[in-house]
C-alpha cells in the first residue's frame, strides 16, 4: 500500500532522511516509533509529498503521490497544524469541512464521538483546550473513512482517561473496518500494546523495521528496548 526506497531528504545543509526504505502494508497498525525530532514528522510530510525535492521512490497504492495527488485522497493525515481558517469555526463546521474532502466521511460517528468525550458541537474550535482540540482532530481522522490513516502524536494534551479511551476507540474502529493505520510517537509506553509492526528512527535512519512478534524483546519491553537501541541518554515524554 505504501512503499518507500531509499528515500533522503537534505533541508539546508541538514541530511534529515537518510536512505529509509519501508513497506506499510494493508490492514496493519504500524507504529512509526522515535524522539522528537528523529525525522518521524518529516517522513510522513515525505510520503504525503509534502516536499518538492527529494531522493528516493515514494508510492501510495503503486501511484507517486509526488506525480498524481488524487492518490492521496485515501489518506487523511491527522496532526495539530490545522488550516487556519478552521480555527475560527465551530465544531460541526469544522466537521462538515472535512466531509467535503472526505466523500465517505462518517458524520453521524463524529457527532456520537463528540458527545463520548463531551465537546460541544457549536464551541469555536480555537476555544477549546489543546487537549479537547486534539481530539477533534483525531475525531476528523476517525470517521474520514480514508483507505490509510496516519496519526502524528495523536494524544498532545489530552489526559491519561482521555488517550486510554481515543485509543481503545481507534482499536475498535480498526477491527469493525480494517483500515491501515500509522502512529507516529514518542509516547511508547501507551501505545506499544497497539501495533502489529514497527518501525523506530533515529537521527533521520531507520533502525528497526520489524513485525512486533518478530521483536528481539516483548511487546511489553518495547520502551526500554528502544532507549537501548537508540543510547542517547534519558527518555523524555511530553
Amino acid at each position: 500500500m505504501i512503499e518507500v526506497k531509499e528515500l533522503n531528504l537534505k533541508l539546508g545543509k541538514n541530511n534529515i532522511l537518510k536512505n529509509i526504505s519501508l513497506k506499510v502494508e494493508p490492514n496493519k497498525i504500524y507504529g512509526l516509533l522515535g524522539r522528537n525530532g528523529a525525522g518521524k514528522t518529516t517522513l510522513l510530510n515525505a510520503i504525503v509529498g509534502g516536499f518538492s525535492e527529494t531522493k528516493g521512490i515514494i508510492k501510495i497504492n503503486e501511484i507517486n503521490p509526488y506525480v498524481d495527488g488524487a492518490v492521496l485522497n485515501n489518506v487523511c493525515i491527522v496532526r495539530e497544524n490545522i488550516i487556519k481558517p478552521l480555527l475560527t469555526s465551530k465544531v460541526q463546521d469544522y466537521f462538515k469541512s472535512y466531509s467535503i474532502l472526505y466523500p465517505k466521511f462518517d458524520m453521524n460517528l463524529a457527532i456520537k464521538l463528540a458527545a463520548h468525550f463531551k465537546i460541544n458541537l457549536k464551541c469555536i474550535f480555537n476555544n477549546l483546550s489543546r487537549g479537547m482540540q486534539t481530539m477533534v482532530i483525531n475525531i476528523v481522522g476517525i470517521c474520514s473513512m480514508a483507505d490509510i490513516l496516519i496519526f502524528d502524536e495523536p494524544t498532545i494534551g489530552m489526559d491519561a482517561q482521555n488517550r486510554a479511551e481515543f485509543y481503545e476507540i481507534l482499536l475498535e474502529h480498526f477491527a469493525t473496518h480494517q483500515q491501515t493505520i500509522i502512529i507516529s510517537t514518542h509516547q511508547i509506553d501507551e501505545t506499544q500494546n497497539l501495533f502489529n509492526h514497527v518501525f523506530i528512527i533515529n537521527k533521520g535512519e531507520l533502525i528497526v523495521d520489524s513485525e512486533i512478534d518478530e521483536l528481539e524483546c516483548k511487546p511489553t519491553e518495547l520502551q526500554d528496548y528502544f532507549i537501548n537501541l537508540t543510547k542517547e541518554g534519558e527518555f523524555i515524554y511530553e
